[in-house]
């Protein structure tokens, strides 16, 4: 798992550069944003375990 999101990081810099050279900075950056909202609906969607402890 680490290694698919230590893949992702310069794959999103790399949208993130080429978006904000193209649409400016601003709207690159609204676009991270919406982005990183969207990236919760999983877990709300799918609701997160509970933290079990052993007895």
């Amino acid at each position: 798992m680490r290694f698919l999101l230590g893949g992702a990081m310069p794959l999103g810099a790399l949208l993130g550069t080429v978006l904000g050279a193209a649409a400016g900075a601003r709207v690159a950056l609204w676009v991270g944003a919406v982005g990183l909202l969207l990236s919760c609906l999983p877990l709300l969607r799918l609701g997160v375990p509970a933290d079990r402890q052993p007895a």
